[in-house]
Parts: structure tokens; C-alpha cells; sequence
């Protein structure tokens, strides 16, 4: 059951972009072609410096804890890159991607949750 579930989740994530884009008519674009490059590596170096020192008090808690963390990082980590999408790259809509796999990431993480 569970791996079947995995195989769901991950069918979700592979196939979910290349719909959304059809469907939206989006062309890829990424962050590193805008003036926003700068800021979206810093952002997300700050994300990773946070996460990484918070870790060692998060391993020793239960794994709830551990769960929650990593939701929370997700989280962060795709609406900076919402944001920066969408303030530097608006008429590409590329963050209608973003937000689709934030949403993903989102119901994913609480489904975790609540089964643990």
C-alpha cells in the first residue's frame, strides 16, 4: 500500500508540470535568465543555512518533529521561489508552476502528518 502510494505521489509530480503548461500555455523559463538571479540565490542560501542549523535540534525530537520540519522547509523554500517568480518573472507565469507543486508539496505534507 505504501509503496503504491509513493508511485502515485511521484506520477503526480512528473506529470503535473507538463499538463499545467499545456493547459496554461507556459513556455520554461528560469529565474537565472531575470535581474531576480541574485536574489533567488541568496534567498534560497539563506533557506538552506537556516534548515542545516536547525537539524541537530530537530533529529533529537520525535520524528513528528522531524516531519513537520521538513514540511516547513518545503514550504519556505517554494513560496520564496513563488515570490521571486512572480515578482521577476510575472508575464511568463511560470509561478502557476511553482504554486501547483507548492500545493502538491503541501497535501503531501499533511497527509504524512496525519498518518503519523
Amino acid at each position: 500500500m505504501n509503496i503504491f502510494l509513493l508511485v502515485i505521489i511521484i506520477l503526480l509530480f512528473i506529470l503535473l508540470e507538463p499538463i499545467l503548461r499545456r493547459i496554461f500555455k507556459i513556455e520554461k523559463k528560469h529565474i537565472s535568465e531575470t535581474e531576480g538571479k541574485k536574489v533567488f540565490r541568496i534567498g534560497i542560501f539563506i533557506i538552506t543555512v537556516i534548515t542545516i542549523c536547525f537539524i541537530p535540534i530537530v533529529v533529537t525530537k520525535e520524528r513528528v518533529y522531524m516531519t513537520l520540519f521538513l514540511f516547513l522547509f518545503f514550504i519556505a523554500r517554494f513560496g520564496f521561489e513563488l515570490f521571486v517568480e512572480w515578482k521577476y518573472m510575472r508575464e511568463s507565469r511560470e509561478y502557476l508552476i511553482t504554486l501547483a507543486n507548492m500545493v502538491l508539496v503541501m497535501i503531501v505534507g499533511i497527509g504524512i502528518l496525519l498518518i503519523n
